[in-house]
């Protein structure tokens, strides 16, 4: 944990991480307490559905634009300003949750503009406050590895707050814990602090350095499908057990897991220095992450079901494995991404990530439905490990153009600073 302590030892890190894990914390319980409310309110499941998709359109559409506005003129304004704005559709939600759907869609698509994108500035800042690479993959590492404790802690507290008070108190307790974070890591010094890069005007054309290189756009994708991999996890595990006579809420501690093994195996990846060449890194980790989401649907085919209490210890079991390596993998792909982005446009490269991974996640969720509808639930459940060794296979297929712009983009850097100092 040594590395750990360093990093939030850092000048102004800890004070800017603080407030950014209560933001991000409250962007984890928004879903699910915009779902208890409204059903609580009468609506249906869909049209509660309906509203939780339009936040989530909201939030993928807004953080790009605002990540761009953090990169142009400094993130403290525009984050600080959008940490106060978004408190008003949510608590407008939340103290009027009976109105018609379409008002209710409207309020929720603006909530999600309005996020701030605090994880994304977060990650971007951890680029200028680490010293050295070593630091950075820490750094990231740590932002997986929140984030998967905070997705396993934030709907635990919705449910706590709506039994203690009211689907709506926890909904209003989250847009509090959006806005006062948001507006604390704005008003942090390390992020007021921070100005905007110049941007590393390139060629004879002056033209400002594009957002994702050739390279960036692969990582995307894989980016894209290892987030399948858990919302995929998710439906199939629920249609595997609910199919095999038991309480579709079963699934629920047992999805949970996926979570502890990420977060333990994200903290463990983080304290260690790691050598060698990044790509060839990646690429054994996706076959690590393939085969441990492999697991569960093999051994389900040669067993046979494991709806059985003892069956479903093993289920347990093997998505408690196979989700160790989520959060190494994630810290990878933002290593990439940062590496590849250039510094002028880094919080917003940060934020389409986010974007790309809630599109990811809502594909994986519409496809393992699909697939446990039209095939078998026992079908569904290969889907995660599908989506992960098709990343492994566009990674490795790309892998010389992937080495090829983290090359450049390392070069690029080096002129810049030294265009910067001199």
């Amino acid at each position: 944990m040594s590395r750990y302590l360093a990093l939030l030892r850092l000048p102004g890190a800890l004070r800017a991480a603080l407030p950014a894990a209560l933001a991000r914390l409250a962007v984890s319980m928004i879903s699910l307490a915009l779902l208890f409310a409204l059903v609580g309110a009468g609506h249906t499941y869909a049209v509660a559905g309906a509203v939780g998709g339009a936040y989530a359109v909201g939030m993928a559409a807004g953080a790009p634009i605002w990540g761009r506005v953090a990169d142009r003129r400094g993130p403290s304004l525009p984050l600080g300003l959008c940490g106060l704005a978004v408190a008003a559709p949510l608590a407008a939600l939340a103290v009027w949750p009976r109105q018609a759907p379409p008002l209710l869609i409207a309020l929720a698509l603006l909530s999600g503009l309005l996020s701030p994108p605090v994880g994304a500035s977060m990650r971007a800042l951890w680029t200028t406050l680490t010293p050295d690479p070593a630091a950075r993959t820490t750094a990231h590492a740590l932002e997986a590895t929140l984030s998967e404790l905070l997705f396993v802690v934030g709907p635990a507290a919705v449910g706590g707050l709506a039994a203690w008070g009211s689907p709506s108190v926890a909904l209003v307790a989250s847009a509090t814990l959006l806005s006062t974070g948001a507006t604390g890591f704005a008003l942090s010094p390390a992020v007021r602090a921070s100005r905007p890069a110049t941007p590393a005007r390139g060629g004879v054309s002056g033209t400002r350095p594009r957002l994702y290189r050739p390279g960036g756009l692969v990582v995307l994708a894989a980016i894209g499908l290892t987030a399948a991999l858990s919302s995929a996890l998710a439906v199939a595990v629920t249609a595997y057990i609910s199919t095999g006579g038991r309480p579709s809420s079963w699934a629920g501690p047992i999805i949970a897991l996926e979570s502890v093994g990420s977060v333990v195996g994200g903290l463990w990846y983080g304290a260690r220095v790691w050598r060698g060449e990044p790509v060839r890194r990646y690429l054994w980790l996706l076959a690590v992450l393939a085969a441990g989401a492999a697991a569960l649907p093999l051994t389900v085919l040669v067993t046979g079901p494991l709806t059985s209490p003892t069956g479903l210890v093993l289920v347990a079991a093997l998505v408690l494995v196979g989700g160790i390596p989520i959060a190494i993998v994630g810290t990878e792909e933002f290593s990439l991404i940062g590496d590849l982005s250039p510094a002028a446009r880094r919080t917003q490269a940060f934020a389409g990530v986010g974007s790309v991974i809630a599109v990811g996640s809502a594909a994986g969720t519409a496809a393992a439905g699909a697939v446990a509808d039209t095939l078998s639930t026992r079908d569904a459940l290969f889907l995660p490990a599908a989506c992960v060794i098709l990343a492994l296979v566009l990674v490795a297929a790309a892998r010389r153009v992937l080495r090829s712009d983290l090359a450049a983009a390392v070069t690029a850097a080096a002129h810049h600073r030294e265009r910067i100092t001199a």
